[in-house]
């Protein structure tokens, strides 16, 4: 189970059996299925209620809507945390398996187009948290602007000034590097501290008057174009919060640029005292969002949203939560950037959904909402 994203479940009871309890598939999905599911970040169950019945006027089939019944509330009850749909395949007698097996393809069919149109249930109530930049702020675009007085001063046949992704790759390694180990440091002083190590590794000189505004520098990057038209639909429908690496001054400055959203709540690595991806800063936004904002992510009422495959949605699958990647290209090896490489990391991960940005997330969930509604 541990390296798939879906549990399709044929489990059904032969009703010839007269021996066996109502409630023994129920419990099953309660005491072993969902446990395990949770142990190795699966999220989503297709359970198919298929009965076999030997006679189809077998009084015993009474139990059948016992069984479909005790699933149902089993499932709503005991995995709130996981996005599941039960289908009832009922009325088939046991003799009939070239029909019931014709019903079962047709089933399975139609579940993948469910997936293919990303149809699960997104989250239907509670919060979503983002990671910032990266996600919401187009990290990459401002580093490369930060790093102009490196990339001007590179030989002209240097890697780095022709494939400007390797040198804020690079740049992006060295902050890392000192996240882990001064985790109380604030990301400015890791922002300006990187860049000077970059420039000493490439052994170009940059004046100091060129390198006052690194501490300030993530405050200065923007929004993607569709960040705020998202999150603008997003507000509608959900409790908005930022978990971010970012320190106090500079998550003010961004904040400024997200404006006119207002998020609900904003926690930072300078307030927890540590980097994503350490376990310690999403058991704060956990402990917090209970306490501020009365939402249970173990009662399936937190989404995370986020770029970084390395510092979120890798610790998303080992801590169970929940999350959308918002891939903005990193789907594909040249548009990796600074949020790692799928290919190498696809099996430490587990999101449920993958969206080329927040508009097009934003849009599924309206789509979704209007479903509901209509």
């Amino acid at each position: 189970m541990s390296k798939v994203n879906i549990v399709l479940s044929l489990l059904g009871p032969q009703m010839s059996d007269r021996t066996a309890p109502p409630n023994v598939i129920p419990n099953f999905y309660k005491d072993s299925v969902f446990p395990a599911m949770r142990q190795h970040g699966v999220k989503r169950i297709f359970a198919m209620g298929m009965l076999s019945i030997s006679q189809p006027e077998d009084v015993w089939a009474l139990i059948r809507p016992t069984i479909v019944v005790l699933t149902g509330q089993v499932s709503e009850n005991d995995a709130k945390d996981i996005d599941w749909t039960m289908y009832r395949i009922a009325g088939i007698p046991g003799a009939q398996i070239r029909k019931a097996g014709r019903r079962i393809g047709r089933m399975v069919r139609h579940l993948w187009d469910i997936v293919d149109r990303k149809a699960i249930r997104i989250l239907s109530e509670g919060a979503l948290s983002f990671d910032c930049y990266g996600t919401l702020i187009d990290q990459e675009s401002g580093m490369i602007r930060g790093l102009q007085p490196i990339i001007s001063r590179l030989p002209s046949e240097s890697d780095y000034k022709n494939n400007t992704v390797l040198l804020i790759q690079r740049f992006h390694e060295l902050t890392q590097v000192l996240e882990e180990r001064e985790p109380t440091l604030r990301y400015g002083s890791i922002v300006s501290r990187s860049f000077k190590s970059l420039a000493d590794e490439l052994s170009v000189s940059v004046p100091k008057e060129e390198m006052n505004h690194l501490e300030s520098l993530p405050g200065t990057w923007l929004p993607f174009p569709d960040t705020i038209p998202g999150l603008q639909i997003l507000k509608k429908h959900y409790k908005l919060v930022i978990l971010t690496n970012m320190d106090n001054v500079n998550a003010a400055s961004t904040l400024k640029h997200l404006q006119p959203v207002e998020f609900d709540k904003v926690y930072t690595a300078e307030d927890i005292g540590s980097y994503k991806p350490a376990k310690a800063n999403f058991d704060y936004l956990f402990d917090r969002l209970k306490s501020d904002l009365s939402v249970d992510k173990d009662r399936g009422q937190l989404l995370h949203v986020a770029r970084s495959l390395t510092a979120d949605h890798v610790p998303a699958k080992q801590f169970g939560l929940r999350s959308v990647w918002i891939s903005r290209g990193g789907e594909r090896k040249e548009g990796t950037g600074v949020g790692g490489d799928y290919e190498r990391l696809k099996e430490t991960v587990a999101f449920e959904w993958r969206f080329d940005s927040i508009g097009k997330f934003a849009e599924e969930v309206e789509r979704q909402f209007a479903e509901k509604t209509a």
